[in-house]
Parts: structure tokens; sequence; C-alpha cells
């Protein structure tokens, strides 16, 4: 069910880096960030839910998909 509605993050997690839900530290309020060896890559704090905050990182991850590593993303937003 993951894959299927949020498939850019988990291209995220199996091919790059990892997600990290809810509160990671003190000094940041995202309901999903998303790292990879460097560290954080993008945080989501203005979400609404946390379906809509996971759906913002998918959003994030399609365009990071196509524009840093030069491949299709699962899924792709016309809108962005």
């Amino acid at each position: 069910m993951f894959s299927k509605d949020y498939p850019n993050l988990d291209w995220w997690v199996s091919s790059h880096g990892y997600i990290e839900i809810g509160e990671s530290s003190y000094y940041s309020n995202a309901w999903v960030t998303l790292l990879d060896e460097g560290g954080t890559c993008c945080e989501i704090e203005d979400a609404t839910s946390f379906d809509d905050a996971l759906r913002k990182a998918d959003r994030w991850a399609s365009v990071e998909i196509e524009e840093r590593f030069g491949e299709e993303p699962p899924k792709r937003y016309d809108d962005i």
C-alpha cells in the first residue's frame, strides 16, 4: 500500500536514503524528514495531517529523482 500511494518515497528508501517520521530532534517540527548519507534533504513542516506530509514529501522526491539523479520518477506530478 505504501509503495502504491507514495511511489517516490518508496524509491527514495529503496535506492537512496531513509525517512524519519515525527519530530526527530528538539529543533525541528517536521512531520516527515527525508535524509541521505549527507544528512537532511527535505523537511515537511507545513502539513495539515500525516497523509498531507507524506504527499508533499512524495512530490518533493519526484522532482529530486529527476533533477538530482536524472531518472524518471515512479510518479510524476504535472502541477510541479
